[in-house]
């Protein structure tokens, strides 16, 4: 619960990076508000910090290559960026705990990002709804060429990534979290600007995918013993006397 919790925490600060990229007109405060959410993620959770870097840089990159984004937007996103790398540099080199001393878990990633690649998790039925979001934030991002087109195609880009069916059972059922951040700006920026006749059209369609990311958790909403169980594990007391030691053979079982 705790990792839930550090994990979540951490979203409003990467959704303040977002708020100050979108908003960004006075570069000094949208700057300091960058940077300020960078350090905040660091210091909270290293998935979410280490989303909101290559975020930032994917940004900055496709702001260059779709030449349409604001100048403010590729300054603050370089803002974000150099401080994460900034904040990494010192966590691999000087102070390990700035992260939770969890730069641990980046190499271990890196050694081993297909462990159990092909292990059935429901997690992986995500891809096909994140390929189809990510591929319209992309499309959107390149065909549309507003100002935030750099930010639908970094967060397209991003979303399809965190969720490729390839990575290991134990890193994608992290990753897949992380797409509750990434989906919102696609959704909200393509129907914000898309033209009047087609917003509606373009509403359903983003709350349709967002349905389908949905479904495949709905079987885990559920208690992980049946009723008949449950009333079997209240009736234990009486035949087992008070202060002895269980023993379970199956670690799975957890109550």
């Amino acid at each position: 619960a705790n990792d839930f919790i550090k994990n979540y925490v951490s979203l409003l600060f990467i959704a303040i990076f977002i708020y100050s990229i979108i908003n960004a007109e006075n570069d000094r405060k949208s700057i300091v508000y960058a940077s300020a959410a960078a350090f905040a993620t660091a210091l909270s959770h290293v998935l979410s910090f280490g989303v909101l870097a290559l975020f930032s840089m994917i940004i900055f990159v496709s702001s260059f290559i779709l030449r349409d984004a604001s100048r403010s937007i590729r300054n603050v996103s370089a803002s974000a960026a150099v401080t994460s790398l900034m904040i990494l540099a010192v966590a691999l080199t000087i102070a390990p705990q700035i992260v939770g001393y969890d730069t641990v878990k980046l190499f271990s990633f890196i050694n081993k990002p297909f462990e159990n690649a092909f292990a059935l998790t429901p997690f992986r039925t995500n891809f096909a709804a994140s390929f189809v979001i990510g591929t319209a934030g992309i499309v959107y991002g390149v065909l549309r060429r507003s100002r935030f087109s750099a930010i639908t195609t970094a967060s397209g880009i991003l979303l399809i990534l965190l969720n490729l069916p390839i990575i290991g059972s134990a890193w994608l059922f992290r990753f897949s979290l992380m797409s509750s951040i990434l989906i919102p700006p696609i959704a909200a920026i393509i129907v914000g600007e898309v033209e009047e006749r087609f917003r509606l059209v373009a509403f359903l369609l983003i709350i349709g995918l967002m349905a389908l990311s949905a479904i495949p958790t709905i079987p885990m909403l559920r208690p992980s013993i049946t009723m008949k169980e449950y009333f079997e594990i209240q009736k234990i007391q009486e035949y087992i006397p008070a202060g002895s030691s269980l023993l379970v053979p199956n670690t799975k079982l957890r109550y």
